[in-house]
């Protein structure tokens, strides 16, 4: 449930906002992800922004049927945590993906059994991720570094202080 105002102004610009029935991420993606109607389902955040071409360098990552997830490689931000989180993608494995910038067919989505219903606070994007490798392997994940988001500290701060079940 937002208390900032989200709703109200995705509507003012014309967006389909889907109601759900109670708390966590994972069963609101799904829930979005059920709505949609596009072969391609592409998942963010509510205070994220996305560069110049991002949403079509994962798009066209789809053009691989080999790829069953592509996400981007740069989060930019004022926050000092979420900057060094950033250049810590230059690291980490190209299949850690953030759930503010994952795109996926929809059949493969439905086929790994979506986003996992997982409390508030754990790392559904990751669940995911999980899913896809052992359905497909670690080569299915597209790693776009030149898919650029900005976005907030927010998810960062929460995701630090809990493990999800998977790690």
């Amino acid at each position: 449930e937002s208390n900032d105002g989200t709703p109200a102004i995705a509507r003012g610009f014309g967006a389909k906002v889907i109601e759900v029935s109670r708390p966590g991420i994972g069963y609101a993606r799904n829930v979005g992800a059920a709505n949609a109607s596009g072969q391609i389902l592409i998942h963010t955040d509510a205070d994220t922004v996305w560069g110049h071409r991002s949403v079509e360098i994962l798009v066209d990552a789809m053009n691989n049927q080999r790829i069953k997830l592509a996400h981007g490689g740069n989060v930019i931000s004022d926050s000092d945590l979420v900057t060094l989180w950033s250049l810590s993608r230059w690291f980490r494995p190209s299949w850690y993906a953030d759930g503010r910038d994952i795109c996926m067919r929809a059949k493969d989505f439905w086929e790994v059994g979506g986003f996992p219903d997982v409390p508030p606070g754990v790392r559904e994007d990751l669940g995911l991720v999980a899913r896809v490798v052992k359905r497909w392997g670690v080569e299915s994940i597209a790693y776009m570094m030149n898919a650029t988001v900005w976005t907030s500290p927010r998810r960062e701060r929460i995701h630090w202080a809990k493990p999800a079940p998977w790690t």
